[in-house]
């Protein structure tokens, strides 16, 4: 009876799988599909070498990504200082394949620790916040509100790819409908329009090739950007929540002490929980900095030779066409530097909260133990953790409005303990570590902490 109790609990509260189901699909068909086993239930999975039709998958986006990037910097000089807008719609796809690149190869690098990450999210939904029913409003509240920003996102990519992808053959089957008896068709439409590839397309065959070619790079071009965006939406998310779960356990750790016949190992586990949750913030902190540093730095140059682009095509009375590729995209590189900052925003509210869940917490009617113990947490929850960009830029919403580059002069510790104990258990360089459980094993644990 009590087991299925549990299943029904549990079913009411969608699992990492399911929150995640687009993603992963998505993750499949460029051969990332290696990483759905982490978040298999109750089956302690390692990370399983490549198959043969993932590592061609990887090349293969490599290749494609990678050639569009060489013939658009080979077409720049047929351009500059001849035509404006196609000088700056040149340089914006640039900009923007060099990003969706770096994307492909950080994701294809940092596989065993996007897996690892993976891993110990889901082990820590699947014991603890699928438990929580009575915080399901809350949690479903903050799951709907991110599923609405993912379809967007979604739906913005979808329709550029759509954009681009389709012009040849929308132009293709207009002109053949519309061409005269005399007259020969061109094969001279092309994705991305102006773009000098290295292969001709003097012949039919030829430009076969080159329309397929300009299919991948499409197909593995909005596939590496809605892994690389959405992942951070995922996992920002997952973390929210396990931290409101986290200072929901704050708020009654009296409770959960007592309940455990005032064993302090039950707050022991709280505490690890929250160093392997803030463990996993470092790690996206450093799977991220390299691609939120591009971003900020590229994304601002790339909307800008949009807008010019789009203005020379306007005053030229091209203004459809342009249109019809500049504002998706706009709209694309405007909503990624929205959902760094706002995700990062929020999952950093969340931890600050913890300060006042401990404080909340009716700590004063437990023993000498449970009292000290407590104490401890006000003082180290106080230690706050934002998302940056090697330091560079914090990820929040204040950075959506600032114009200058600030950079960030003080490092974060993001250690649970003050950094007055003693050296056993506590080190700065510890959450640095390679495990979480590595990590963990330096928590200085209530018992610990009543014996000093």
């Amino acid at each position: 009876m009590l087991d299925l109790e549990m299943t029904n609990i549990e079913s009411d509260i969608p699992s990492c799988k399911q929150l995640f189901n687009v993603e992963l699909f998505v993750m499949k068909c460029v051969g990332l599909s290696s990483l759905e086993r982490a978040f298999e239930v109750d089956k302690n999975y390692k990370i399983r070498a490549l198959k043969c039709w993932e590592i061609f998958l990887c090349i293969a986006g490599i290749f494609f990504l990678s050639s569009l990037i060489y013939s658009l910097v080979a077409s720049l000089p047929y351009y500059f200082g001849k035509d404006f807008s196609m000088t700056c719609f040149i340089i914006s796809v640039a900009f923007s394949m060099s990003m969706t690149l770096m994307r492909l190869l950080r994701i294809w690098t940092c596989r065993k620790k996007v897996y690892q990450i993976f891993g110990l999210i889901n082990k820590i939904w699947e014991q603890n916040t699928r438990k929580r029913v009575h915080l399901k409003a809350q949690i479903m509240k903050v799951v709907d509100t991110n599923k609405s920003l993912r379809h967007m996102y979604l739906i913005v990519a979808f329709i550029l790819n759509i954009c681009y992808s389709m012009r040849p053959y929308i132009m293709l089957l207009t002109t053949y409908f519309t061409l005269g008896k005399n007259e020969t068709m061109t094969f001279t439409e092309q994705a991305f329009t102006g773009v000098v590839y290295p292969v001709r397309t003097d012949t039919r065959f030829r430009y076969v090739l080159l329309m397929l070619m300009e299919l991948h790079i499409s197909y593995f071009g909005s596939a590496y950007i809605i892994i690389g965006d959405m992942l951070f939406v995922f996992l920002t998310t997952v973390l929210t929540i396990h931290f409101m779960v986290l200072a929901d356990d704050y708020v009654s750790i009296i409770d959960i002490y007592r309940k455990n016949n005032n064993n302090l190992s039950s707050i022991d586990e709280v505490i690890k929980r929250h160093c392997s949750l803030l463990y996993v913030c470092q790690q996206i902190t450093y799977l991220y900095s390299p691609i939120v540093m591009a971003m900020i730095i590229l994304n601002g140059i790339d909307l800008c030779c949009t807008i010019f682009s789009f203005q020379q095509d306007f005053a030229a009375g091209r203004a459809e066409i342009s249109l019809a590729q500049n504002l998706p995209h706009a709209l694309l590189l405007i909503s990624q530097m929205i959902i760094y900052c706002n995700c990062a925003h929020i999952t950093t509210e969340q931890i600050e909260s913890l300060t006042e869940a401990v404080y909340n917490s009716r700590w004063v009617e437990g023993d000498k133990k449970v009292a000290k113990a407590v104490i401890i947490l006000m003082i180290n929850t106080q230690r706050e953790y934002n998302f940056t960009a090697y330091g560079f830029f914090i990820l929040n919403r204040q950075q959506l409005t600032q114009m200058s580059i600030k950079k960030k002069n003080s490092t974060h510790q993001i250690t649970l303990f003050p950094s007055n104990q003693p050296e056993k258990f506590i080190k700065k360089q510890e959450l640095t570590s390679k495990s979480p459980e590595h990590c963990a094993t330096f928590c200085l644990t209530a018992a610990q902490l009543q014996s000093r």
